[in-house]
């Protein structure tokens, strides 16, 4: 025990150097991209979050939302979403997912898709890294659709844009991957916009594998393991049919506003 004790020093010292190392590095991807074009800058300094924040604002397969302040610079405070990096996982290279997921998630242009304002490292009390984008006032669709009261005309409204989103990425060649109400974000005038694991298949295979009930009751059936499949092993093969089948479940919750269960 007492030997357990005095390696504890040397061990903190160990992870905080290693903390210190990963922010760097991750620091020098977000130099790289920016230098590539303007966008999406490092906002690292001009970004905080409040303190009274002690938790995320929402868990989900693809990280941790933090609610943030970003001062701009015509020095106007806004509120601003901060998805924390995903680097507990050691087993991928989480600077090459970093890097995809900038590169890709910045030139999304699309008025019903969330956008990419920067990235930040080091923030807060956590040291949190992660990207950042606008705070969407409503929340996630599933949140949105049983306390708005919409008439079905405004949730089919909603639903159109969602499409037009999907519709887009599907012509830039991106999967989504990940289509379910909670990567729907509504802002504060009732538009719907998308967001995901960096848009990216790919990266929701990564996220999604060792979770695949998360997110069952929007995917399509051959995404799904087998009873006898090893969850942490089985890797699903997305194409843009998956998606569609999604969107149509989404279609159904919002015509039905039920979460309807897997058989």
């Amino acid at each position: 025990m007492k030997a357990s004790v005095s390696r504890a020093p040397k061990l903190l010292s160990h992870a905080l150097e290693r903390g210190r190392a990963f922010s760097s590095t991750i620091s020098q991807a977000i130099t790289t991209s920016k230098n590539s074009t303007s966008e999406p800058p490092d906002l690292s300094g001009s970004v905080t979050i409040p303190s009274h924040v002690r938790s995320p604002a929402f868990s989900g397969g693809c990280g941790d939302v933090w609610l943030g302040i970003w001062k701009n610079l015509d020095g106007k405070q806004i509120d601003v979403a901060v998805r924390e990096l995903r680097s507990r996982d050691l087993k991928y290279n989480v600077l090459e997912k970093f890097r995809r997921e900038v590169e890709r998630w910045k030139n999304l242009q699309h008025p019903n898709i969330v956008r990419l304002l920067g990235a930040v490292t080091q923030l807060g009390p956590y040291g949190l890294i992660g990207m950042v984008s606008p705070w969407m006032q409503n929340g996630n669709l599933n949140d949105y659709l049983p306390k708005a009261q919409l008439s079905l005309r405004e949730r089919f409204e909603l639903l159109s844009d969602v499409s037009n989103a999907l519709a887009y990425l599907h012509d830039q060649g991106i999967i989504h991957g990940n289509l379910t109400g909670t990567n729907i974000l509504i802002d504060g005038e009732g538009v719907a916009r998308l967001i995901g694991c960096g848009f990216s298949a790919a990266d929701a295979e990564i996220e999604g594998a060792a979770q695949a009930g998360a997110a069952m009751r929007w995917r399509a059936p051959e995404l799904l393991p087998t009873m006898d499949a090893d969850l942490y092993t089985f890797v699903p093969t997305f194409t843009s049919a998956c998606d569609i089948y999604s969107f149509g479940n989404v279609t159904l919750q919002a015509c039905t506003l039920r979460k309807f269960t897997v058989p």
